[in-house]
C-alpha cells in the first residue's frame, strides 16, 4: 500500500459519508486550506480525478504531485519522471478492494501562472472510484457531481475505452447543461477530460489530446469498433509526461468560476459548504435546486466580501492619517493629542465609519442591484433586504 504523506504535504480526507447516509464535510480542513496566509485572496484551481474503482487514480495523482514539486525546484526536465516513486502521495494499491473512500484533497497548494501571467493556487484532488461491490449507485453520482463542481479541471479516469456506464455518470450534466440554457445561466461545470488509459485501438487513434478527440467523435457517430490492439506499458511514461505538461501550462491553467465570476480562496470554503448541504438534502439535486445554491453562494460570497471591503476602508483611511492598519493604544494616543480635542477625534471616527460604510453597502447595492427604497416587492427582493440589513448591522456594531 502506497504512504499517503511525505515532507511535501500530506492527503487530507475532507468529505466522508456517515453511518446515516448523510456525506459530512470537514469543516475545519477546509478552512485550513482555503484561508491560510499563503492561499488567501487568491484565485484558485482545483484539479481533481474521477472513476471506476481499482483504475490507478491516485497513482496517476502522485506523478502530477512529483511533476508540481520537481517545477517548483526547477528541475523541469525528463528527470522528474525517472525519479518519481509513485508510492509516495496520495494512498493507492493494487488489488480489488477499495484503497480511497469519499472525497481527499493534498495539503499543500502549489502555484502556478496563467495565460495572463497571474499567480493561481492548485490543489489537487482524489475521489472515491466508482462501481465497487460497497459503493451504490447513488454514492457514485454524487461523488462524482460534487467532485466535478466543485472542479475547475476533472479527470475522468476510464479503463481501455470509453463506455456506457461512463456516459451514464456524466449524463445528469447534460440537464444541467439544457436548464443554464433555457434560463440564460451559465453553465455549473466548467472543464471534464476524458482519460483513458491503457488504450488497446492505437491503429485506429493515436495517443494523447488529438487522438482522444477523434475517437469521441467518431464515437459519437458510429458504434464501430477496431480489434487491433497494442499493449500500452511501454507508452505510458511519455503520454503521462506529455499530459502533466499540457495540463499545468499557462494556457490549461483554469481558475475555479462560479457564475462566469473566478472565485478566490475563500469563496470555496462557501461553495463546499453550500454544495454539500445541497447533496444531503437532495441525492442528485434537480437543476433548480442547483441554480439556487449556485445564487445563495453568490451572496453570501458579496456580503463576506462587503465586510472585508470596509475593514480596508477604515485602514485605509487610518494610514492617509499615519497610523498602522491595526493602530495600537500609542498610536491612537498620538492621535488624541495631535488632534487636541476628544469630541473631534470622535467626529473624525465617525465619519470614516460612515464613508467606508457607505462604500461597503453601495458595493452590495451594485452586485444585487437591490435598492432600498424600490417600490417593487417580491421573493428575492425581501431575501436581499434581509442581509442588506444584516450587512448594516454588522457594519454598525464592527
Amino acid at each position: 500500500m502506497g504512504k499517503s504523506g511525505h515532507k511535501d504535504g500530506h492527503a487530507l480526507c475532507i468529505l466522508k459519508k456517515l453511518d446515516n447516509g448523510n456525506w459530512d464535510l470537514n469543516d475545519k480542513r477546509i478552512r485550513k486550506l482555503f484561508t491560510s496566509e499563503e492561499v488567501k485572496d487568491k484565485k484558485i484551481m482545483v484539479l481533481s480525478i474521477a472513476g471506476r474503482s481499482r483504475t490507478g487514480k491516485s497513482y496517476l495523482l502522485n506523478f502530477f504531485l512529483q511533476y508540481l514539486n520537481a517545477s517548483e525546484e526547477d528541475r523541469q526536465n525528463d528527470k522528474w519522471l525517472k525519479q518519481t516513486d509513485p508510492s509516495l502521495g496520495f494512498s493507492w494499491r493494487g488489488g480489488t478492494e477499495r484503497e480511497t473512500s469519499g472525497i481527499w484533497m493534498w495539503s499543500k497548494p502549489f502555484f502556478l501562472k496563467n495565460k495572463h501571467d497571474e499567480t493561481l493556487a492548485l490543489f489537487l484532488m482524489d475521489t472515491e472510484g466508482f462501481f465497487d461491490a460497497r459503493s451504490t449507485s447513488e454514492d457514485c453520482a454524487i461523488i462524482f457531481a460534487l467532485s466535478n463542481l466543485l472542479s475547475s479541471v476533472q479527470l475522468f479516469n476510464i479503463k481501455d475505452q470509453l463506455q456506457l456506464d461512463v456516459l451514464k455518470q456524466v449524463e445528469v450534466f447534460s440537464q444541467y447543461g439544457l436548464y443554464a440554457e433555457k434560463s440564460k445561466e451559465s453553465k455549473p461545470y466548467q472543464k471534464l477530460i476524458y482519460l483513458i488509459r491503457d488504450w488497446l485501438f492505437v491503429g485506429e487513434n493515436c495517443y494523447g489530446f488529438d487522438g482522444g478527440n477523434v475517437y469521441y467523435k467518431n464515437l459519437m457517430n458510429s458504434e464501430k469498433t477496431s480489434n487491433e490492439i497494442r499493449e500500452p506499458e511501454k507508452d505510458f511514461l511519455p503520454q503521462v509526461q506529455s499530459l502533466v505538461e499540457q495540463l499545468f501550462s499557462k494556457g490549461w491553467v483554469t481558475a475555479k468560476k462560479l457564475d462566469r465570476e473566478e472565485i478566490t480562496s475563500e469563496d470555496m470554503v462557501t461553495l463546499f459548504r453550500n454544495y454539500v448541504l445541497l447533496f444531503n438534502e437532495n441525492d442528485i439535486p434537480p437543476p433548480e435546486a442547483l441554480f439556487k445554491t449556485i445564487g445563495n453562494v453568490k451572496v453570501e460570497n458579496l456580503v463576506r466580501n462587503c465586510k472585508d471591503l470596509y475593514a480596508e476602508e477604515i485602514s485605509k483611511e487610518l494610514e492617509l492619517r499615519g497610523l498602522k492598519k491595526d493602530p495600537c493604544l500609542d498610536e491612537l494616543h498620538r492621535l488624541h493629542v495631535n488632534t487636541g480635542d476628544e469630541q473631534e477625534l470622535g467626529k473624525m471616527f465617525r465619519k470614516l465609519h460612515e464613508i467606508a460604510m457607505e462604500r461597503a453597502l453601495e458595493k452590495f447595492r451594485l452586485v444585487t442591484r437591490y435598492s432600498p427604497n424600490s417600490s417593487e416587492r417580491g421573493k428575492e427582493y425581501e431575501y436581499y433586504d434581509m442581509l442588506y440589513k444584516r450587512l448594516q448591522l454588522y457594519i454598525e456594531l464592527a
